[in-house]
C-alpha cells in the first residue's frame, strides 16, 4: 500500500513470535504489522511509566538524605563526598 510515512522492517525473532502469539490473543485477526504497531505502542507506554516510577524513586532517596543527612553533601562534588567518606570511615 502506497504511504509518505517511513517503514521499517522487522525480523521476527524468538522473542517477537512469543509477543505476536499473545497479540494475536489480544487483537485477534488483525494484521501483524497493527500487531506490532500495537506492541510497539504498549511498549512505549511501559517505558514511560518505568521511567517516571524511577523518577519518583530517585526523588524519594533524595528527601530520604536530605531529611537524615541535612546539608553534609548539599553542593559537593563526588570527588569531595568520597573525601568525606574516606575521612569519615578512617
Amino acid at each position: 500500500m502506497p504511504t509518505v510515512k517511513p517503514r521499517i522492517q522487522v525480523t521476527e525473532t524468538p522473542e517477537l513470535a512469543q509477543a505476536l502469539a499473545i497479540a494475536e490473543e489480544l487483537w485477534p485477526g488483525e494484521s501483524k504489522s497493527t500487531q506490532v504497531c500495537r506492541l510497539a505502542e504498549l511498549g512505549s507506554q511501559s517505558a514511560v511509566e518505568a521511567r517516571t516510577r524511577r523518577l519518583l524513586h530517585v526523588q524519594e532517596i533524595q528527601k530520604y538524605v536530605r531529611t537524615h543527612l541535612g546539608g553534609v553533601y548539599e553542593g559537593a562534588t563526588i570527588a569531595e563526598m568520597r573525601d568525606m567518606w574516606e575521612r569519615d570511615a578512617s
